[in-house]
């Protein structure tokens, strides 16, 4: 385990995090301000999109990520750019069939199925929807950048890289905005700056690693099939990610109309910046974990989920506290009163901190080893109850019942993750040893 690597890669998640933080809690009242409640909600239920989207590179952008890592980790470059080039096959195939699916969607769609608002004329809706799928398309292939990034231990330089991306595209929306303009403007500016920001990050990685080539040429039938096997498990994460944090919003829309859902965002923003906050360790930590895990080196790995789940909790607690306790009235500052919170969402909101604090970086690592089987199907499963239960709920409950359903579904995934974890970590490796020793530590950092 490199600790100056872990520790540059928790000083840029840190900076992407709070950079990330400080543009979202800035862009909802720009937003509300400028376009008003009931046209920022219909936005909202549009940019769900490019999440539901991002699930159409089938996982290969993931299982790439952990390919290349063991490869590089074994200095076998040659197979390593075999891999990347293959996955940038999959995903240009997966982007075309995507673009034509949804253009043709699009295009089909009755009118009374979009979100209906006197200033979105429903010709403007369906190219703003245009734009927002060619805006999920950049987006895959920052992910492959990513996987690169990732897999020659520059991950705190990719984080570094994607936080201005974030700042570029939403500065430019803001500009937008602040000048008038409405959401057709809005879209085109975030693509504008999506593609500008991956293609900065691949010319700077070609500078950093000459060798590790973008493209099509080295692509492998035979390296397809064996990222495919891992693909599967892959894919269900963003899927099962998408339709929670997606399908939520959509399925309050539904229940309680697009004026429901700014306070259900709006509070789920200020939570993000909590669970956030649990993964800068956890994804400076990542390729450390899978590199132990390919030196089958238990004494590392045990020592940083005992890291891990520590700066979770102390990362995820405090904050979980502060929006049930505090929430409402920071809702109420953040907005200038424009987004009052109905009662109870908040505290369901903190609850969702508390328990997704615990149980997603636990299963970060298990994906980290390619062990996302034991919880992948399970986080599918649970997701797609979640969002049934949030349109049941919303509807006698509004934005609490959906965050009700957001929290039940954290705790089934504590159970099932927390599962994993005890059979496999707690009782297999040297865990309880590298808890008691970090214990000793800390208590003899406290003493002086």
């Amino acid at each position: 385990m490199s600790r100056r690597r872990i520790a540059w890669g928790v000083a840029a998640n840190l900076y992407d995090k709070l950079l990330i933080a400080g543009v979202q809690l800035l862009m909802v009242p720009l937003l509300v301000l400028h376009w008003g409640l009931p046209l920022y909600g219909s936005w909202v239920l549009l940019v769900t999109i490019p999440g539901f989207l991002a699930v159409a590179d089938l996982g290969f952008g993931g299982a790439a990520t952990l390919r290349m890592i063991g490869l590089v980790a074994l200095d076998k470059r040659d197979e390593a750019v075999v891999v990347l080039q293959t996955a940038c096959q999959v995903v240009a195939i997966a982007a075309v069939v995507v673009l034509a699916g949804a253009l043709l969607t699009i295009w089909a769609v009755p009118a009374g199925w979009l979100p209906a608002d006197p200033a979105l004329p429903v010709a403007e809706v369906r190219i703003i929807l245009v734009l927002l799928v060619l805006y999920a398309l950049a987006v895959f292939q920052s992910m492959l950048a990513g996987a690169a990034y990732v897999s020659v231990r520059l991950a705190p330089l990719y984080a570094f890289t994607s936080a201005h991306v974030t700042l570029l595209e939403s500065a430019l929306l803001a500009a937008v905005v602040v000048a008038g303009h409405g959401p057709l403007a809005g879209a085109a500016a975030m693509l504008t700056g999506r593609v500008a920001g991956v293609t900065g990050q691949r010319i700077l990685l070609r500078r950093r690693e000459p060798w590790l080539r973008f493209g099509l040429g080295r692509a492998d039938p035979a390296e397809r099939k064996l990222l495919a096997r891992s693909a599967m498990g892959v894919v269900t994460i963003p899927l099962s990610q998408a339709l929670v944090l997606q399908g939520s919003v959509v399925a309050l829309g539904a229940a309680a109309g697009p004026i429901a859902t700014p306070a259900f965002v709006a509070a789920r923003t200020l939570s993000r910046i909590g669970l956030q906050a649990t993964q800068l360790f956890t994804h400076a930590i990542m390729p450390e974990f899978t590199a132990a895990h390919a030196r089958t080196d238990q004494a590392a790995q045990a020592r940083m989920l005992v890291a891990l789940v520590g700066a979770a909790l102390l990362a995820a607690l405090p904050f979980a506290l502060l929006i049930g306790l505090a929430g409402d009235w920071l809702l109420a500052r953040w907005t200038g009163g424009a987004i009052i919170a109905p009662s109870g969402l908040m505290p369901a909101i903190a609850l969702t901190v508390a328990l997704g604090g615990l149980w997603t970086p636990l299963s970060a690592m298990m994906l980290a080893i390619g062990r996302q089987g034991a919880f992948v199907w399970a986080y599918l499963l649970i997701g797609i109850a979640s969002v049934a239960g949030t349109y049941s709920l919303a509807q006698a409950l509004g934005a609490t019942g959906a965050a009700l359903a957001v929290a039940a579904l954290d705790l089934c995934m504590c159970v099932v993750v927390g599962s994993f974890a005890y059979r496999q970590w707690w009782r297999g490796f040297p865990t309880g040893p590298a808890a008691r020793a970090m214990l000793a530590r800390g208590l003899a950092v406290m003493r002086r």
